[in-house]
């Protein structure tokens, strides 16, 4: 998983800024994976398999699309990447 700039988000807390606009953030981890996420805007972020990837949603969500604050994290095993979404309202 790269940020827009190319920069590895591998054990990092990320921001994501996006404003109003919708984004898809393609979920590509790897062996001992992990990165959270902190929602800064109101447009919702969908998250997506990556190839040869099983995206598991774990609370039956892939869309971050709470307030500002709402957070996710990507946990990898092996192919597997477990997505966890806290949608604050």
């Amino acid at each position: 998983t790269l940020g827009n700039s190319g920069n590895i988000q591998k054990e990092k807390n990320v921001i994501i800024d996006n404003g109003v606009n919708a984004i898809n953030i393609t979920v590509n981890g790897g062996i001992n994976f992990l990165v959270s996420y902190l929602k800064d805007g109101t447009g919702a972020v969908t998250f997506v398999q990556g190839t040869g990837r099983t995206l598991i949603q774990v609370d039956s969500t892939a869309v971050l699309n709470g307030v500002p604050g709402s957070k996710a994290t990507i946990s990898s095993f092996g192919t597997k990447d477990y997505l966890s979404i806290s949608n604050a309202s």
